[in-house]
C-alpha cells in the first residue's frame, strides 16, 4: 500500500481519458494506444501474462453495438437514496 501513489493515479487517468484517445473506441487507434498502455503497467508491476500467446491481450471477436438512448440508464443508491443517470448527459454507454 505504500507504493500507491494517488498523483500517479492521476496521471494515468488524464492520460488514459484525453482526447487524443479519440475515446477509446473498440477497434480504433486510440483503443489500441490505451491498451498498449495498460499492458505495459502490468508488465511493469510483475503481472503474469495470460493472454492470447503469451501476451496481456485477449483475441475477442467485436463488430461493433449501439445502444438506445432512450432506454440506456444507469442508477447507483449512496446513503439510501437512488440516484438515475442518463445517457449522454451523466455518462457514456
Amino acid at each position: 500500500m505504500g507504493t500507491i501513489r494517488p498523483e500517479a493515479i492521476r496521471a494515468d487517468m488524464r492520460f488514459l481519458s484525453d482526447s487524443l484517445l479519440e475515446g477509446r473506441q473498440t477497434g480504433k487507434r486510440g483503443h489500441e494506444i490505451a491498451a498498449r498502455f495498460m499492458a505495459a503497467q502490468f508488465e511493469e508491476l510483475g503481472l503474469e501474462p495470460a493472454g492470447n500467446k503469451g501476451t496481456y491481450f485477449q483475441s475477442v471477436p467485436f463488430r461493433g453495438s449501439r445502444a438506445d438512448e432512450s432506454k440506456t440508464t444507469m442508477s447507483w443508491t449512496a446513503g439510501g437514496k437512488e440516484e438515475i443517470l442518463s445517457d449522454k448527459r451523466d455518462f457514456l454507454a
